[in-house]
């Protein structure tokens, strides 16, 4: 979603490309020297409401915050739901140890 607002995948030809395009806009803003923001977000039972984080990404583009600034923001929004998620199945099932698995954990 977030790479299709910034404008960098209007059609994708191989799995993940926006995101790969989307991370390395992140990567070159992270050695910066601006402290990163998240952008807003909640969570309603089990589910994550990303309409503020949307609304977020499209003002930061409309007031001329770079690609680059506003996809590390939302990798960090997207780190902040993760950790958030794992907080709250590991303390639901009174544990402290979470493993994360799959592709997107793998990079």
């Amino acid at each position: 979603m977030v790479a299709a607002l910034l404008g960098l995948a209007s059609e994708v030809t191989y799995e993940a490309q926006a995101a790969i395009r989307l991370q390395t806009l992140a990567e070159r803003a992270a050695g910066g020297a601006q402290e990163p923001l998240s952008y807003p977000w909640r969570r309603e039972g089990e589910q994550v409401i990303v309409s503020d984080l949307r609304a977020a990404v499209l003002d930061d583009r409309e007031a001329g915050r770079s690609l680059e600034q506003v996809a590390l923001a939302f990798h960090h929004s997207v780190a902040e739901m993760v950790v958030a998620g794992a907080e709250a199945m590991a303390q639901s099932v009174n544990t402290r140890n979470v493993a994360l698995s799959g592709g997107c954990f793998q990079n």
